[in-house]
C-alpha cells in the first residue's frame, strides 16, 4: 500500500477525511506541526481523489530531522499534494544554530517518456554533486563521530528542467539561476569528541567552509545516470555523470561503482560470500569556475582516515577498492583509497595534493550501519574511526 493510500485510509476510518470548509485550516496546522501524517482530499469520500495533499511526520520520515556544523539540530516538515496532474513537495524546516528558515517546493507533471519538473530553494544545501551531507546518514555520523563530511552554502534560486527515464537509466537536462551565500560554521558538539563538531582531532581549529562566490549565476545543467545488473548476487555496475556551464566557465564529475561478487563451489546458488568492490570519480572544473565547485577530498565519501576536507582542488581522480567477505552477523571487508587533486591549468603537484589510506570496514545488517578503521598511508598520526548508517557511495 503506497504512502498516500495508507493515510486516506487512516483518515477516512477517523472521519477525518472530508471536504469541509475547516479542511484549509487543519491542513495549515498539520504544515506548521510534526503531526502525525494525513490527507484531505478535495473530493467528498477521499479514498482516491483527483486531488490531494498529505503530511509527513518524524516517524514516517526520519530525513525531516537532521545534524551539521552549520545548523546543529534541524527539524522540518513535509508535505506532497497533487492537483491537474502535477506532483508536489513543499518541505520547510528551521536550524537550532543559525536560525535561518529553509524552505524548497518541487513540482512535477510525468508523462510516458519522463516529466517537467520546477524547483525552487531557499537553504542550505552541499557543494558536492554526489555527496549527499544534509542526509540522514551524515547526520548521524555527525553526532556519534564528530565528523560532518559536508561543504556547504546557503542557496536561494531556482531550476526548471526536463528528465527522461526508463528503468535502469534517466537523464536530465536543467537551467538553474541561483545566489550562493557563504555561511558560517557554528559551535556544535558530538557525543564522543570534546574538541567540537568542527575540529580535527586535537588540533583547536575549527575547519572552514568552503569559500563561497556569492555573485548571482546562471548555469545549464546535466545529469546522467546508469545501472546494469540490480540482483544484489550478481555483478553490477552504476555510472553517474554530472557537468555544467555558463558563458564563463564549466565543469564535469563522473563516478562509477563496479561490484563483484564471487561464488565458489555449492555455494553458487546461494548469497556471494566473497565480494569486490571498484569505485571511482573523476571531475575537474574550468580556471575561473567559483571555489565552491572544487573538489574537497577527504572522509568516507573519499578518502577514509584522511579529515574532510584536507585536500581541495579543481580537478581531481579518486580511486577505492574494496574486498568483503560475508559472515553470519557481520560483513568484513579491508580497503585502500587513493586520491590526486591539483588545479586547473597547473600539472598535478607531488605528495602534498594526495592522499592514499588503507583500513577495514565492519558493515552490520547488511550493511546498514558501518565502523571503518583507517590510517594514512605516510603520516604518523594513527588510526582514525569512522561511523554511520549506511554505506556512502
Amino acid at each position: 500500500m503506497g504512502h498516500r493510500d495508507r493515510h486516506v485510509r487512516r483518515l477516512a476510518r477517523l472521519g477525518q477525511c472530508r471536504s469541509r470548509p475547516w479542511a484549509k485550516g487543519v491542513g495549515l496546522l498539520c504544515l506548521l506541526l510534526p503531526l502525525p501524517g494525513g490527507i484531505l482530499s478535495a473530493q467528498d469520500g477521499g479514498l482516491n481523489p483527483p486531488s490531494f495533499i498529505a503530511f509527513s511526520n518524524l516517524l514516517e520520515e526520519p530525513g525531516l530531522i537532521r545534524y551539521n556544523r552549520v545548523e546543529a539540530i534541524s527539524v522540518g516538515t513535509r508535505a506532497t499534494f497533487g492537483s491537474h496532474g502535477w506532483l508536489g513537495d513543499l518541505t520547510v524546516r528551521l536550524g537550532s544554530a543559525d536560525r535561518k528558515p529553509n524552505a524548497s517546493v518541487v513540482l512535477r507533471r510525468r508523462s510516458t517518456f519522463g516529466e517537467l519538473f520546477v524547483e525552487a530553494a531557499l537553504g542550505l544545501r552541499g557543494t558536492q554533486p554526489f555527496d549527499a551531507p544534509l542526509g540522514f546518514e551524515n547526520s548521524v555520523g555527525a553526532v556519534v563521530t564528530g565528523r560532518d563530511l559536508g561543504e556547504y552554502l546557503r542557496e536561494q534560486g531556482g531550476r526548471v528542467g526536463l528528465r527522461a527515464f526508463d528503468g535502469s537509466w534517466s537523464v536530465a537536462v536543467r537551467a538553474v539561476s541561483e545566489q550562493p551565500v557563504t555561511v558560517e560554521p557554528q559551535r556544535v558538539w558530538s557525543l564522543f569528541r570534546h574538541e567540537g563538531l568542527n575540529q580535527p582531532a586535537g588540533t583547536g581549529i575549527e575547519r572552514p567552509l568552503a569559500n563561497v562566490n556569492q555573485t548571482r549565476r546562471l548555469l545549464i545543467e546535466g545529469i546522467l545516470t546508469q545501472v546494469w545488473g540490480r540482483d544484489p548476487h550478481r555483478p553490477s555496475l552504476r555510472f553517474g555523470a554530472n557537468g555544467f556551464a555558463n558563458a564563463n566557465y564549466g565543469g564535469v564529475v563522473v563516478r562509477s561503482a563496479l561490484k563483484l561478487p564471487m561464488r565458489t563451489g555449492e555455494r553458487r546458488q546461494a548469497r556471494p560470500m566473497f565480494s569486490l568492490h571498484i569505485q571511482n570519480e573523476v571531475g575537474a572544473v574550468s580556471a575561473r569556475a567559483p571555489a565552491q565547485d572544487w573538489r574537497t577530498v577527504g572522509g568516507s565519501w573519499s578518502v577514509r582516515g584522511w579529515e574532510p576536507g584536507s585536500l581541495r582542488g579543481s580537478r581531481w581522480v579518486i580511486g577505492r577498492a574494496q574486498a568483503n567477505v560475508d559472515l553470519v552477523f557481520t560483513t568484513v571487508g579491508a580497503f585502500f583509497d587513493a586520491a590526486v587533486v591539483g588545479q586547473a591549468g597547473q600539472p598535478f603537484a607531488p605528495t602534498r595534493t594526495r592522499g592514499s589510506s588503507i583500513g577495514v570496514e565492519l558493515a552490520f545488517l547488511d550493511g546498514a550501519i558501518r565502523v571503518e578503521l583507517a590510517t594514512r598511508l605516510g603520516q604518523p598520526d594513527g588510526v582514525q574511526v569512522e561511523g554511520g548508517l549506511a554505506r556512502p557511495w
